[in-house]
């Protein structure tokens, strides 16, 4: 409620003195959708050195600011080198595109991330049509709880439909066919 940025994956950060350098710390107990594999240190390096390979093109990177390297610290800790210093840089990372991806899909099979689902958030995606429809329902490994120490997500299924013209989401939303 006041926009402050809860912790998720990674849940502590810590930063030098001049700000150019961030180390993230990832908690222990993420593990990736659909693959029995925990979320680590080297997995988020692959992630964003394959994010600014041109060659990959992937949307959004510039909204991370400018980052000279990414790095391992440890199996679950991580250091982010920028170019420039940046005060709120753990704000960056909490923006849409910092999805992590296992480092063995980024190098043995980066085409199955276009109809995979290898993400460690609250729902695994379990059908959709590109540009329609999504339906997902809850990851029984999610680690995160609600404040009474319930486990997440309080719903099991999520049904998502893709409008992306403002005018049908308007209309639907009026005539009561979303919500």
């Amino acid at each position: 409620t006041d926009m402050s940025i809860i912790p998720d994956l990674a849940i502590d950060e810590e930063s030098n003195d001049d700000l150019t350098e961030w180390t993230l710390t990832l908690r222990e107990d993420a593990t990736f959708n659909n693959i029995d594999q925990t979320v680590m240190a080297e997995d988020v390096v692959s992630t964003f050195e394959t994010m600014d390979d041109p060659d990959t093109g992937a949307a959004g990177m510039d909204e991370f600011g400018g980052i000279e390297s990414v790095e391992v610290v440890d199996d679950f800790r991580v250091r982010f080198n920028l170019v420039d210093p940046t005060a709120d840089y753990p704000a960056y990372l909490s923006r849409g595109f910092g999805n992590v991806l296992p480092k063995q899909v980024i190098e043995d099979d980066f085409e199955s991330i276009s109809n995979e689902d290898y993400g460690s958030g609250p729902f695994n995606i379990v059908d959709y049509t590109i540009g329609e429809t999504f339906q997902m329902e809850a990851n029984e490994n999610y680690y995160l709880t609600d404040g009474e120490g319930n486990d997440l997500p309080l719903i099991d299924t999520l049904y998502l439909d893709v409008l992306p013209d403002a005018n049908t989401r308007t209309t639907s939303i009026q005539n009561g066919s979303i919500d």
